[in-house]
């Protein structure tokens, strides 16, 4: 039987939204499908972008890469 790799890409951004009982209170959005090739560079293009367009304070970043094998 055959098996191969597949991998998938996600940028996790967090953004503080406001207070809540005056600690911060943060939001996670996830921007899914990103290229596997993805450069440095161009990753920081996309992190400089989307906190220029987003009127919360970018506090975070993850790039989270999952990979299995499919049989």
């Amino acid at each position: 039987m055959a098996s191969y790799l597949t991998s998938k890409t996600n940028f996790i951004f967090e953004f503080e939204v406001g207070m809540e009982n005056g600690k911060p209170k943060k939001k996670r959005v996830t921007l899914s499908g990103v290229r596997n090739d993805i450069t440095a560079d161009e990753a920081n293009q996309v992190i400089d972008g989307i906190s220029n367009l987003i009127k919360y304070n970018l506090t975070g970043f993850e790039r989270v890469v999952y990979e299995g094998v499919i049989q």
